[in-house]
């Protein structure tokens, strides 16, 4: 069993050298990553694609890098219309405003600017290409890919003869040399949901497993001619030609930076297992993480780079306790041998899922207890059969196509099955549930518990820390579940959506309130911000949805939220147009018997220890045109504060709300109308209201110049402090009995 105490750091340099190298880069990115200037207005731009482009739901994903400009960077190019046979190294020239990559800064939500920051990437565009004209400059046929076409094409040209379903054919793509543009949803959703997503990408595993296989089967046959032995050492020649095997399948994948990563990482592992005499494994695995950290310190945040570390990590050092303490295979030979390989792969795949799963938890908010059982026999399967008897024939169709055709039919045929198993198992048993996802210093807490445990440490220290530990994420994870449902005073959070409006609202006694979700045509804002947000705080659903009045920016995401957590009523002003998206919001609600409260002037709800005064629309406003001046308008008094919620009602409401409730409008708490319009927020309204704070919902840079100067202007003479999202990210206001306490996110 590996050694890892204390006293033995530094006999391992490489762990000292990896751990120095994550300190350095850490503060490097918090202190020293920066943003840059981008060009203004639409300039014509020309540039080289750096990686193969990626299909998405709402396009295709270009990354180029900018040529003959005062902008020499990367950026992100989304096509609304895919254009096929784009590669890496083709050109390709557009006019267009570039603009910064959209983030919001909210907490548990993932920072998509700070990932492409992390990746060279400082400015994004999006392109209407069925409006908007895009040439392609140049069109690469490098040797590399002459190269792999003489493979690819023999290749595809069986699959089509054979008429293998493209579900089946997109599978293959992937296993054999990495194109997983040709993923089904179907066969994606059946992978990830079931814990096998890595099977689809090229990893260590899949390298490694091959060499194994090829040195296997070499070994094999030199012993048909065992006068070899005599000139060369027993390991010498299947050595030699499994690496050199390895090295022509790696040109003949896609490019990339994790195939890369992972051929280096397994030639390297392979040599070790040779040599294991001479290699102390551990050193080894974070000498070579160090080496790609050095290379491209970047990837330390990369998460293919984190789950390929860890899952080598954990077969390190967890594999060796278990294999050590868990129970021996004892019996005839043929089935001991058996025996003892289904054991492996067990404890193989049991370190694996001690290991990773708490950073899948973190990053995705899914358990997948069962594709713990699925990949005991799904990871052989694929890894020692079916990729073994795709390869073979992928490297005779060029030369003998008629052996081939035999093996990618029966590579067809158990694919097939396998995909209708898959299907069986997902329709009866569900491998997939959603879990609130562990907070940093919880996953901090797991891990150092794990590492002690498995390591030589004294009984004593292991079960002292495994109380401290238990006690620590027992705590946290108690302490929060009191909090939600406890807490004795009245607390908001205005959201970062950009240019849009979403609060979410926590009561005293434990329920919570929706006031909007924010939405646009291009942006998922449920699953992006809102869902992940509710995930972090541990909130399972949403009480009361509240949906002010019918703008895309307001209510846009409420589809995509239904479908993805619990609601159990929608307030709403009852406005409904052919056109709009409420209309569907109000169908999905009956589908799915959501109870829907239509809310008008003079309506009082009471919800735990808050009273909330609707203060508007009346039928009037319901029949004007302007959905905006539609809006509810809720006042709610929680006993430890008061706030008004606005939408985006404009001045000439104001004035009739200013006459029809005087001082009854007096708040702690403002929420600026229509994000801070200067056809909204007049100064009377501003004077009766009579705010503590205020707080305004926009995007940076908008075109709209919201909030406008003039006012700001009138907050700054009325001695209001006001604050904004597209400044501070997200806001949480709580409001006890002696003042209103803010936080920034």
């Amino acid at each position: 069993m590996l050694k890892l105490k204390m006293t033995n750091f530094c006999k391992r340099p490489a762990l000292i050298l990896f751990i120095c190298l994550v300190l350095f880069i850490i503060t490097y990115d918090s202190l020293f990553l920066r943003r840059v200037d981008i060009p203004q207005g639409k300039q014509k731009y020309t540039g080289l694609i750096v990686e193969n482009p990626e299909l998405k739901d709402f396009g295709q994903q270009i990354i180029l890098k900018l040529l003959n400009t005062q902008f020499p960077y990367q950026i992100k190019l989304t096509l609304s219309k895919p254009i096929e046979d784009l590669q890496k190294g083709d050109a390709l020239s557009f006019q267009s405003k570039l603009s910064r990559p959209t983030s919001y800064n909210n907490p548990g939500v993932f920072d998509y600017s700070q990932y492409l920051l992390r990746k060279g990437i400082r400015a994004s565009v999006f392109i209407d290409n069925e409006k908007q004209t895009l040439e392609i400059v140049s069109n690469t046929k490098n040797r590399g890919n002459q190269f792999r076409e003489f493979f690819y094409q023999p290749t595809l040209k069986i699959l089509t003869h054979l008429q293998v379903p493209l579900a089946n054919q997109g599978l293959m793509r992937a296993l054999l040399w990495g194109d997983e543009s040709y993923l089904t949803e179907e066969v994606k959703t059946l992978f990830r949901t079931q814990g096998l997503y890595h099977l689809l990408v090229i990893s260590g595993l899949h390298f490694t497993a091959i060499t194994l296989v090829l040195f296997f089967l070499v070994t094999q046959l030199l012993r048909l001619v065992p006068r070899v032995y005599l000139y060369f050492p027993g390991k010498f020649i299947p050595s030699i030609v499994a690496l050199c095997f390895l090295t022509i399948y790696f040109f003949l994948c896609y490019e990339g930076a994790s195939i890369t990563r992972a051929y280096l990482f397994s030639v390297v592992l392979f040599l070790a297992y040779l040599f294991r005499k001479n290699f102390d494994f551990l050193n080894l695995v974070f000498l070579l993480a160090s080496i790609m950290l050095l290379i491209n310190p970047f990837l330390l945040f990369d998460l293919s780079y984190q789950f390929s570390f860890l899952a080598v990590l954990s077969l390190v050092l967890i594999y060796p306790v278990l294999d050590e303490r868990v129970f021996k295979i004892n019996g005839e030979a043929l089935l001991k041998k058996t025996a003892q390989i289904i054991r492996k792969i067990f404890l193989g795949t049991s370190a694996i899922f001690l290991g990773l799963t708490p950073l899948t938890l973190f990053n995705f908010h899914r358990l997948q207890p069962g594709g713990f059982f699925m990949n005991i026999w799904s990871v052989p399967f694929i890894e020692f059969f079916i990729t073994p008897l795709l390869l073979l024939a992928f490297f005779l169709a060029p030369f003998l196509p008629m052996l081939a055709k035999p093996l990618f039919w029966i590579s067809d045929y158990f694919l097939d099955w396998m995909l209708k198993i898959l299907s069986w198992v997902q329709f009866h048993f569900p491998t997939e549930f959603s879990f609130y996802p562990p907070h940093f210093w919880e996953l901090v807490s797991y891990y150092l518990i794990l590492i002690i445990l498995f390591s030589q440490f004294s009984r004593k220290i292991k079960t002292g820390t495994c109380v401290l530990g238990g006690f620590i994420l027992l705590g946290s994870i108690s302490f929060q579940a009191i909090d939600n449902r406890y807490h004795p005073y009245f607390r908001f959070t205005h959201l970062d959506v950009g240019q849009g409006d979403s609060l979410f609202l926590e009561l005293p006694g434990g329920q919570n309130a929706f006031i909007d979700v924010g939405g646009g045509r291009y942006s998922d804002l449920a699953t992006r911000v809102l869902v992940p947000f509710l995930e972090y705080r541990r909130i399972s659903e949403i009480n009361t949805l509240i949906l002010t009045h019918d703008d895309l920016d307001h209510i846009g995401s409420a589809l995509n939220l239904m479908d993805n957590i619990k609601i159990d009523s929608i307030w709403f002003n009852g406005k409904i147009s052919e056109t709009g998206t409420m209309k569907a919001i109000v169908a999905k609600a009956n589908e799915k018997n959501i109870p829907l409260e239509i809310m008008k002037k003079g309506d009082l709800k009471r919800l735990n220890q808050c009273e909330v005064s609707v203060l508007s629309p009346d039928e009037e406003l319901l029949q004007s045109a302007q959905d905006n001046d539609a809006s509810l308008v809720l006042k709610w008094d929680c006993g430890t504060g008061t706030a008004l919620f606005t939408g985006d009602i404009s001045s000439k409401v104001e004035e009739k709300l200013i006459r029809d409730f005087g001082g009854l409008l007096k708040a702690d708490y403002l929420k600026l109308a229509h994000h801070g319009s200067k056809n909204s927020n007049s100064t009377s309204f501003l004077q009766m209201v009579a705010p503590k704070l205020v707080s305004v919902s926009d995007k940076k840079g908008n075109h709209y110049h919201h909030p406008h100067p003039s006012v700001l202007d009138k907050l700054t003479k009325l001695n209001i402090p006001f604050y904004r999202t597209d400044q501070e990210g997200a806001i949480r206001f709580d409001f006890d009995q002696l003042e209103i306490n803010v936080k920034i996110y």
